[in-house]
């Protein structure tokens, strides 16, 4: 009896052994099933740090993080950026879920489990978090709402009627669109800092266009009312922009009229010469060319072409012209008194029925031709290219071009080009002027390459009157035409005219 007694004692403690355990194991289910998966403390997503979090949790702190706006500076504006506009979000989730993997052996039994032994989840891995931005949509955005906005060009520089110079443009400024979009995807993928300080790029203020020089120079002509013919050939070597008018009385005529060339042919005597002449240049051959060019003798220009062919020198140095384009220029004869015409030559600016000078038979040239000539021998002389160099097979080259170069800057005469210019400025230049078949002057020319602390350029000027043309007329209006062309290429370098006509 006290045996069955102490059974039905164990089996009832028993009993209340199995009832409170199985209680108590039901009670810590239910709580582990209260349990969340939590990310351990150094799991990062790209910059974010979501360790202790939950994936919940995680994206709620990522979303904060990536909808918060981009503070843009411009000036003293501020512009809100909302970048969750330019990336597609549904990036994250893909992240969050791939990051999140793990959390799925967090089954029921398993939370229970690792509630009873006290562990965490395991395999976790931290992931970069690579955006795809919109980057077409990003261009669009700063183009209309930044650089449309907040961009101020440049003004150009405009004649002022009336003087040889021009307005001052206003500097301008602009924003670098290609910078801005590369700080602002980095700045998309920051966690922290959003704010950018919008980078400006100065534009310098427009030098004058062609056109406004062209205006100037013809308002100067009309200015002077010169009873005459006046033609301009300007060449900016750095740009290759050219223009070229001719005027008479003031009014607009067609260009590429023939004139008597003068001295300005001791030019193309001088690149014939070169052409065939071996380097270093013979002393005597160096001594002509000097005096021909700087002091314009008439004899040394003869011995040169009569050392190219002691008969046809004259023609020879018409042909080296010809095989370089220039068809408007020739030179017939030779200077000396009563030299024989070797050959009358007609061409396209001398056969002109609207308007002929009655240029001298012996040499005639036009603006361009020995503008393009001057052109030639500036490419030859720095570029080492050009077709001098290629059309005498490199007997001519950036030496002997230099030396060409040289001897013309030394042609100072304190008149025409070199008036209205600064004394510093170096021009390789040749003038030319002569009694014609009356006895009077009627035509003066001047044609120069002239190196400008801003642009090189060439300038080549004739002006003709069918009257007597006096010197000191002619030598003002064509100083004026030159401080007006330096001053348009070269703006930042303006001069004041400061002669009197009178």
């Amino acid at each position: 009896m006290e045996k069955r007694k102490k059974k039905s004692i164990f089996l009832g403690l028993a009993l209340i052994c199995f009832i409170s355990a199985f209680f108590l194991g039901f009670l810590n289910y239910r709580i582990a099933q209260k349990q969340t998966c939590i990310f351990p403390n150094d799991l990062k997503i790209g910059p974010i740090d979501v360790g202790g979090l939950t994936p919940k949790t995680a994206r709620e702190k990522i979303d904060q993080i990536y909808e918060n706006p981009i503070t843009l500076m411009v000036e003293d504006t501020t512009i809100v950026f909302f970048p969750e506009d330019f990336f597609d979000q549904g990036i994250l989730d893909l992240v969050l879920e791939k990051v999140s993997q793990p959390c799925s052996q967090f089954t029921p039994w398993n939370k229970f489990w690792k509630s009873i032994w006290n562990k965490q989840v395991e395999g976790f891995e931290s992931v970069n978090l690579d955006f795809e931005i919109d980057e077409e949509g990003l261009h669009q955005y700063i183009n209309n709402q930044i650089i449309n906005r907040y961009t101020e060009p440049a003004s150009p520089a405009l004649a002022l009627p009336g003087t040889t110079q021009f307005s001052t443009g206003k500097n301008g400024t602009s924003i670098d669109g290609d910078a801005l979009l590369a700080l602002l995807k980095e700045e998309i993928q920051k966690p922290e800092g959003k704010v950018i300080e919008i980078p400006f790029i100065a534009i310098n203020n427009e030098a004058p266009d062609i056109s406004q020089i062209d205006y100037l120079l013809n308002d100067q002509i009309k200015n002077a009312n010169f009873d005459g013919i006046v033609e301009i050939y300007l060449k900016n070597l750095n740009s290759g922009e050219y223009l070229q008018f001719a005027t008479q009385n003031g009014n607009i005529v067609p260009a590429d009229i023939a004139f008597t060339a003068a001295s300005t042919m001791k030019i193309p005597i001088m690149v014939s010469s070169l052409k065939r002449e071996g380097w270093p240049i013979d002393d005597l051959v160096s001594g002509w060319l000097e005096r021909m060019i700087i002091y314009s003798e008439n004899d040394p220009a003869d011995r040169l072409m009569e050392r190219i062919n002691p008969v046809r020198g004259p023609l020879v140095v018409t042909d080296d012209l010809q095989e370089l384009g220039l068809q408007n220029t020739f030179i017939s004869g030779y200077f000396f008194l009563g030299a024989p015409l070797l050959e009358i030559v007609s061409t396209s600016s001398n056969t002109r029925t609207d308007l002929n000078l009655d240029p001298d038979q012996y040499n005639q040239t036009t603006t361009s031709d020995v503008g393009n000539l001057l052109s030639e021998i500036y490419d030859c002389a720095m570029n080492n290219n050009g077709k001098l160099v290629q059309n005498s097979t490199q007997t001519l080259n950036a030496e002997k071009c230099k030396l060409m170069i040289e001897i013309l800057s030394q042609n100072q005469i304190g008149a025409l080009i070199e008036a209205g210019l600064p004394e510093s400025t170096q021009i390789a230049h040749k003038h030319g002027w002569s009694e014609e078949s009356d006895g009077l002057l009627h035509t003066v020319s001047d044609v120069a390459i002239i190196f400008g602390p801003e642009s090189d350029f060439v300038l080549s000027i004739f002006v003709y009157s069918p009257n007597q043309l006096f010197f000191d007329d002619a030598n003002y209006l064509i100083a004026k035409l030159a401080q007006t062309a330096f001053n348009g290429l070269n703006p930042n370098h303006q001069l004041t005219w400061l002669f009197s006509e009178n």
